[in-house]
């Protein structure tokens, strides 16, 4: 099979395409807009500059889109992307449409949802905007771990502060020095990626998103920092709750991320310095599980059956796999 994905939200893309490759199909990475990350692909046509050549650009996007048997569209459908209508509409090429936060809760990418044939989200709380979606979790590919020797080092890597609830975790840091406790806390904000694994890996606990409501909607998700903890062996706090009413009811069983939200973030790190080995444990379970149920060629394989029924026709709902 040959899939063309477009865009690569968070690196998502070019994981997919690694293991989709690793099976052995033809799956390759365009990026139209720049990311602040230089995640790495394999076609850049850039969608910038004037009127004219943002059409010559998207017109090498609908002649590439020749090549492949499935396109893969990240992030949503913008208002002007007409090379999306024309892949479609002219060359009848199936568009799987990929949400994977933003561009539905601010809404940018909500455009076109018609000239999807299936819809995919990255996240679970999506469903409430696309109810006609499959869930799928991000995956992730095996790293190597370790365990930095010494007091433990919490990392906190924001994209955007309101979004993790960077503040909470501030005030909290600054509270516990005002009472003596020592904590080796770092901050580390707008970082290429490599760079951000390599801090991950410096690190023993991570400190995702802590925030109870994210662009107005609520949180409690699993992002790409946390998974990425977690494949590195590390201790992973984030607000996703696991009880009936929270997202992590979603995600296979045995999930060993800590819940921590504004209200608790401060006594979820004193309870880690005051057991490090507690730490440890969960970030040895955290690598196991996404072993177990988040690898690179499971995501891959859930993806390529979606291809599958919509290239046979399948009149089944995405949602009966």
């Amino acid at each position: 099979m040959r899939i063309l994905h477009i865009e690569n939200t968070a690196g998502v893309a070019t994981l997919l395409s690694k293991g989709q490759r690793a099976l052995g199909h033809d799956s390759d990475v365009l990026e139209t807009w720049r990311c602040y990350f230089d995640n790495a692909h394999d076609f850049e046509h850039y969608y910038e500059g004037t009127f004219f050549h943002k059409l010559r650009m998207m017109s090498k996007t609908v002649e590439l889109a020749k090549k492949y048997d499935v396109v893969h569209i990240h992030s949503g459908i913008a208002r002007n992307r007409i090379d999306y209508a024309l892949i479609k509409k002219i060359l009848g090429k199936p568009l799987i449409v990929h949400y994977h936060g933003s561009e539905t809760r601010l809404g940018y990418g909500m455009r076109h949802q018609k000239l999807a044939d299936v819809k995919i989200v990255a996240t679970p709380d999506l469903l409430s905007y696309h109810p006609d979606a499959v869930f799928i979790p991000n995956p992730m590919e095996p790293m190597d771990a370790s365990w930095p020797d010494g007091d433990l080092r919490f990392l906190h890597l924001p994209s955007v502060r309101s979004k993790k609830g960077t503040e909470h975790i501030l005030r909290a840091i600054e509270n516990l020095s005002v009472e003596g406790r020592k904590v080796n806390f770092v901050l580390r904000e707008h970082i290429p990626h490599d760079q951000a694994l390599r801090e991950i890996a410096q690190a023993n606990v991570i400190i995702d998103q802590v925030s109870s409501q994210v662009d107005g909607a609520p949180a409690g998700l699993l992002g790409m920092v946390s998974l990425e903890g977690m494949a590195l062996a590390k201790a992973v706090v984030n607000s996703m709750s696991m009880d009936s009413n929270g997202y992590g009811r979603f995600y296979p069983q045995g999930y060993p991320g800590i819940f921590g939200d504004e209200r608790t973030i401060k006594d979820v790190i004193v309870s880690l310095l005051d057991d490090p080995g507690e730490a440890r444990q969960r970030g040895e379970k955290g690598r196991q599980w996404i072993s177990e149920h988040l690898n690179l060629q499971i995501i891959a394989r859930q993806h390529l059956r979606i291809y599958e029924r919509v290239l046979n026709e399948d009149p089944q709902s995405p949602h009966s796999s």
